[in-house]
């Protein structure tokens, strides 16, 4: 046979990109997707930076606008990469940078929608980011490796089941599965009542455990009726999505379910306890017994749920109600109390201050927790703030808070803190705000 040197050089060529469209690895830091990793619980998973007399911004990206109420940035940690969904109307809607700020990259194929979807970066700096129209994968130069047209309503943030597929929850549309290798829809699920027309979606992010995804939902036209549902996956199976147990409850729920191996449970808020109730709105504890759900426990909120609580690494699940200014962290095994936070006493400012973002979680560099997060006056008058808080006194301790603006009105914070490592080893806080582009906060 003829040896043909340029046509080889093709082939392999073709079999790199092949190999490289396949490969998407997730790192274990940083907060590289919605609420840091597939069980949802905000553990980002590095040293933040912890001195407040020498934090500063690093840079502050002025020419985007924000990302609305969206979660905004993901990180790769160490892997110099932070993507962010934006509210640019016709775009860009997707901009990358690397750790000290400056855009790489940006994309305008994406939608204002993609601010509902906090993007994945994948440990090389890959990027996969949604709409309401398609779900795409870029390579770490921007490239589009697939752009798949997605089976409709507004996506809420992409998940990886077993490393080789991407599940996609949405508000107003079915659940879908595509492929991670080349993007082709490998099947979808609309969740209903059997024997009914009652249809469900959610505007929560599924957690993920192996192939089983829970996704907290609600009836399309009556939110006050809701399911935790587990979904399990198995691309080799037609149907390649089913519905293994579904879990009533009150709707709507503010906040994704977070899974904890440890426990093997589910712990996500509920407006009510029963489906179709008036509250009060509660804490729920689900464990996954195989082939049905159990309750383990219920613990009363203040208010609803507005947001993803976190996994402690200590032990016990962060939660908050909306406009309370008290953070709970609540023991895992029973619903008690373990340790309460007074958020408008640790700000330390006129007015009532609340939690207004997720509840992301890193540590010191003596390995105790702290946590980041967004802190808005509950009557929008006073100034909003980015808050750092030792988790390890009783009552915590404020380490630094960085004002966004002289009024919530005009600006806050509302999504999530994603920390990335510049290649010198400089540490930096990655967010977007309602209104301004990304900022980017560190110790010189």
């Amino acid at each position: 046979m003829e040896f043909r040197p340029v046509l080889w050089l093709a082939v392999i060529s073709l079999m790199a990109s092949v190999a490289q469209s396949a490969d998407f690895s997730l790192p274990a830091s940083g907060c590289p997707m919605a609420h840091c990793e597939n069980q949802m619980s905000n553990s980002i998973n590095r040293i933040a930076p912890v001195d407040g007399t020498t934090l500063t911004v690093i840079s502050h990206d002025t020419t985007t606008k924000g990302s609305n109420i969206g979660l905004g940035c993901s990180s790769n940690g160490p892997g110099n990469t932070v993507a962010c969904t934006l509210d640019n109307g016709s775009g860009p809607n997707l901009v990358v940078y690397d750790g000290i700020g400056h855009t790489r990259w940006s994309s305008s194929l994406l939608s204002t929608k993609a601010l509902s979807s906090a993007p994945i970066v994948g440990t090389d700096g890959s990027v996969i980011a949604a709409d309401g129209n398609v779900v795409i994968r870029f390579d770490p130069s921007g490239n589009v490796v697939w752009q798949t047209p997605t089976l409709g309503g507004t996506p809420i943030s992409p998940v990886i089941v077993q490393g080789t597929s991407l599940l996609l929850a949405t508000k107003g549309g079915p659940v879908s599965l595509y492929a991670i290798n080349d993007g082709h829809l490998i099947g979808s699920l609309t969740v209903t009542d059997p024997g009914t027309a009652r249809s469900y979606d959610t505007v929560n992010t599924p957690s993920v455990n192996g192939s089983a995804c829970y996704i907290s939902m609600q009836a399309r036209f009556n939110p006050s009726i809701g399911k935790l549902v587990r979904v399990d996956v198995n691309p080799a199976a037609v149907p390649a999505l089913t519905v293994k147990w579904a879990f009533a409850f009150g709707g709507p729920s503010g906040g994704s379910p977070v899974y904890d191996a440890a426990t093997n449970s589910v712990y996500f808020d509920a407006a009510a306890v029963t489906a179709g109730s008036g509250g009060p709105p509660v804490l729920l504890a689900v464990t996954d017994a195989g082939t049905t759900p159990v309750l383990k426990w219920t613990a009363q909120l203040r208010a609803k749920g507005v947001a993803t609580g976190a996994l402690d690494p200590r032990g016990g699940v962060w939660w908050f109600g909306e406009k309370v200014q008290y953070l709970w962290r609540f023991d895992e095994t029973n619903g008690n109390v373990l340790q309460t936070l007074d958020v408008s006493a640790l700000v330390n400012a006129a007015g009532t201050y609340v939690a207004s973002s997720p509840l992301p979680i890193a540590q010191t560099p003596q390995g105790t927790p702290v946590m980041i997060l967004g802190s808005i006056d509950s009557a929008g008058a006073g100034p909003s703030f980015i808050i750092c808080l030792d988790l390890a006194p009783a009552a915590g301790a404020l380490l630094w808070k960085f004002k966004v603006a002289n009024s919530t009105f005009l600006n806050a914070g509302y999504g999530q803190f994603p920390i990335v490592m510049t290649p010198d080893g400089k540490v930096r806080i990655a967010f977007t705000t309602l209104e301004s582009g990304a900022f980017f906060l560190g110790e010189p």
